[in-house]
């Protein structure tokens, strides 16, 4: 009786081990992602900004414009690493070469890059 409650509980034990340990992947698989989704769209953002301001400026352009420091402030809450450091860099590019001034929600973070 005494093995059979053993095997029970390393059974139990080992099921529940994995559940957690799967669960633990698949979080961070699933932040990996968003965070590559969102620098990816500042990406892209950048890329319309640009094509959008020697092409056509207007409403569209300042719309866009308005957009970036909320994607600022997304891909920044993904903390420091290899993605978000190139996405914020290139949002401090874009202001400093177009001589816009940062708004001063995101001045703080891409004064960090």
């Amino acid at each position: 009786m005494k093995h059979r409650v053993e095997i029970s509980l390393a059974f139990s034990g080992g099921a529940v081990l994995a559940t957690l340990c799967t669960s633990f992947v698949l979080l961070r698989w699933h932040k990996e992602q968003s965070q590559l989704l969102w620098t990816q769209s500042v990406d892209s953002q950048l890329r319309t900004i640009s094509q959008l301001q020697r092409d056509q400026p207007g409403e569209a352009l300042r719309h866009l414009e308005r957009r970036l420091p909320s994607l600022v402030m997304s891909v920044h809450s993904f903390g420091r690493n290899a993605k978000t450091d190139s996405a914020l860099r290139s949002v401090k590019e874009f202001y400093d070469e177009t001589g816009k001034p940062i708004p001063p929600e995101i001045a703080p973070i891409l004064s960090a890059h």
